[in-house]
């Protein structure tokens, strides 16, 4: 069980939050909030539920704003993207010897009559020793439906180094992109 709160300019948004462990068959949650900025009130809430086994994931979650539902960070958005109700849902799934998939659909729509869909596929694995592959590939309709691919490889050395080359390629054309990498030594100083 958990309280937030926040506030400035006038105005005021406190939500509470509640998390149950339904023992190995998930977790569900509860959110509600409210706010009031200037005489304007807004509620929003959200329920989700969330299951990780050992090789298979899931998540539901809906999201309900109402027209005056406000938080600080959204005083400074373009409030033709306020969002009326946020649906989202997912599977992953690891294989021990190909690496994990995942599975991601959002739909949502805006007061400003703005629907957007959109559906995420990922392949994430092992393709040699240190040499690894993550391929997401995103679909998503809000007018004109977009496509967009993305395979990013990376080499690691051991300790901190490592070697990532990327390519990108979507409606604007394609992007490539080669990164070398040393990690900062943690702590204090250098190592």
């Amino acid at each position: 069980l958990g309280v937030r709160g926040e506030g400035g300019d006038g105005l005021f948004n406190l939500g509470f939050e509640s998390l149950t462990e339904l023992g190995a068959d998930g977790i569900f949650g509860l959110q509600v909030s409210g706010s009031a900025d200037r005489g304007r009130t807004g509620m929003a809430s959200q329920i989700s539920y969330t299951y990780q086994g050992r090789a298979f994931s899931f998540h539901l979650a809906l999201q309900n704003f109402s027209g005056d539902y406000q938080t600080l960070g959204g005083l400074v958005t373009d409030p033709n993207t306020r969002y009326q109700y946020q649906a989202r849902a997912g599977i992953g799934y690891v294989f021990p010897l190909l690496g994990s998939m995942s599975l991601d659909y959002v739909d949502s729509k805006t007061y400003y009559e703005r629907h957007q869909s959109s559906l995420n596929a990922n392949d994430s694995r092992r393709v040699w020793r240190n040499l690894y592959l993550n391929a997401p590939y995103l679909h998503t309709e809000a007018g004109p439906p977009e496509d967009e691919v993305l395979f990013n490889f990376n080499y690691y050395f051991g300790g901190d180094t490592s070697f990532s080359a990327s390519l990108q390629q979507n409606r604007e054309g394609n992007t490539e992109t080669v990164e070398a990498r040393k990690d900062l030594p943690v702590g204090e100083g250098l190592a």
